[in-house]
């Protein structure tokens, strides 16, 4: 039996420093439910309670295995409850590594383990020291037997060729600049300044001093004598218009510095046949990608990608939580990207792959009908509302709901289409933000066409495709029901011909 291998030492102190934090709420209730009682009492319980901590953490450690056979990882763990698994090689699609201020301190890493068998890691060893890290990724990437052994594929023309493995080529460097648009397109600052309101709400006295801010916030207002009079001739509608558009650009400026921490000197290598993605000022992130376990390609691009002829690049593969660290910012293979650059990327994927020279086939004649009923429907709820709260207002209001919704449903099919290509399919749609999305004949898994009521008597269907990366599919609405019928059968035949690859 191949010979089995430990955590690195230091495992024992995060072990142990992950208990504790989960710790932190039970002993401050203990303190509150029991501080009538005597300091040492309560000295007592919380020496007990970190014993008890020290020897799960212990016993953690020591139980943890891992091996390499020669076509699986075997991992065991447990004294009392014994577990052990076998993850094969050829069953892996990811392994990542995420590095905490803490972790790097100590020169050692976290390692996940994915595979395609849902949205939970198959393995999460913490922590390896770096060798440990190499030596896995040798071993289930390049292999000791049918592990390593390639698929056949049967696509003419679109799979990608195998690449020496000693070459390391740099595809993408993100600056400080382009991480900056980064933050300034995701505005995830809203989300930070959300919770921090959240636990501002929860304290008094921060209650309070937010409430005195506020209220000295803007000079010369009586806010006690304030009424529909005297709010038409002071100055705070100027005053709110200000405060909202400093707000705004407070919250972006958040959102860009948030963006330069997480994705810090993001780097996308191409090493042989995998994609490396590396990111993180704070918590840096290690995520690899073998590119034949790609399943789909997704290029991104809202309002201001387009005003700065910019777009985004995603790629699903099967497995990868969506709670796990470095998941997401794995997906987004290139979070910003100049427009020029794109056909040379995705070349890295499948060479052959141009969006920008598909040929788009539209929706049925009537999807613009479809569509505006649907947004007219949903708009109505505020409008049926309305006039109970702003009386005659209502009137405008609902014109003007009405108008952004035909407005929102002419672009909505106006920029629905797909396309063929040599290995596969391309859907496009989107309003703001627009999405392009490839799906290959060796990935698909299922296809299916649908029809509703409402499809059925306008002579419309669905069609979804299935592809182990997409676990709701990628989907093309309002399709002639005939071309619908036809492109499924074509879908179907094609993948039916090629072998699926992981």
């Amino acid at each position: 039996m191949p010979a089995e291998r430990r955590l690195h030492p230091v495992s024992l102190l995060f072990r142990l420093g992950e208990r504790l934090r989960e710790l932190v709420i039970p002993i401050i209730v203990l303190i509150f439910v029991t501080r009538s009682r005597s300091g040492l009492n309560q000295i007592a319980t919380a020496a007990v309670l970190f014993a008890l901590t020290t020897l799960g953490a212990a016993a953690q450690y020591f139980s943890f295995r891992y091996r390499y056979g020669d076509n699986e990882l075997v991992i065991r763990w447990g004294i009392l409850f014994r577990k052990q698994r076998h993850i094969p090689y050829e069953r892996i699609q990811n392994i990542d590594a995420v590095q905490g201020v803490v972790q790097r301190l100590c020169g050692v890493v976290t390692v996940v383990v994915q595979t395609g068998s849902g949205t939970e890691p198959e393995a999460t060893l913490s922590v390896l020291p770096f060798s440990a890290l190499a030596e896995m990724r040798e071993r289930v990437f390049a292999g000791k037997g049918p592990a390593a052994a390639e698929a056949p594929d049967r696509t003419p023309g679109l799979a990608p060729k195998l690449s020496d493995a000693s070459s390391d080529r740099v595809l993408l460097h993100l600056g400080h600049r382009a991480l900056m648009g980064v933050g300034f397109i995701e505005n995830r600052g809203i989300t930070l300044v959300l919770g921090a309101l959240g636990v501002l709400s929860q304290v008094d006295s921060a209650q309070e001093w937010l409430g005195r801010t506020l209220y000295g916030l803007i000079p010369g207002i009586r806010w006690d004598d304030l009424n529909a009079t005297t709010l038409a001739g002071s100055a705070l509608p100027l005053w709110a218009v200000a405060l909202i558009v400093v707000s705004i650009l407070f919250v972006r400026l958040l959102s860009m510095l948030w963006a330069l921490v997480r994705l810090y000197n993001f780097t996308l290598t191409r090493r042989g046949d995998d994609l490396r993605a590396e990111y993180g000022l704070l918590t840096r992130v290690t995520a690899t990608i073998p590119i034949r376990r790609i399943q789909t390609v997704s290029v991104h691009e809202g309002f201001v990608h387009r005003w700065t002829d910019r777009v985004a690049v995603r790629v699903t593969t099967a497995g990868g939580g969506a709670g796990q660290a470095g998941t997401a910012e794995r997906e987004w293979v290139a979070p910003i990207i100049e427009r020029r650059q794109l056909g040379a990327l995705l070349g890295e994927f499948y060479p052959g792959l141009n969006f920008e020279s598909l040929e788009w086939n539209r929706p049925h004649p009537r999807a613009f009908g479809r569509a505006a009923r649907r947004m007219l429907m949903s708009s109505a709820p505020p409008v049926i509302v309305a006039p109970f709260f702003i009386g005659w207002w209502c009137v405008p209001l609902g014109i003007t709901l009405a108008a952004l919704a035909l407005v929102r449903a002419r672009l909505k099919v106006k920029h629905l289409g797909w396309s063929l290509t040599p290995g596969g399919v391309v859907f496009r749609a989107g309003v703001l933000r627009r999405s392009t999305t490839a799906a290959f004949f060796e990935k698909v898994q299922c296809v299916e066409s649908s029809e509703s009521p409402f499809d059925r008597r306008t002579g419309m269907a669905v069609v979804t495709i299935d592809t182990a990366g997409t676990p709701s599919g990628t989907s093309m609405p309002y399709l002639p029901r005939d071309v619908a019928i036809s492109l499924r059968d074509l879908i179907a035949e094609r993948s039916a011909r090629t072998a699926f690859t992981w």
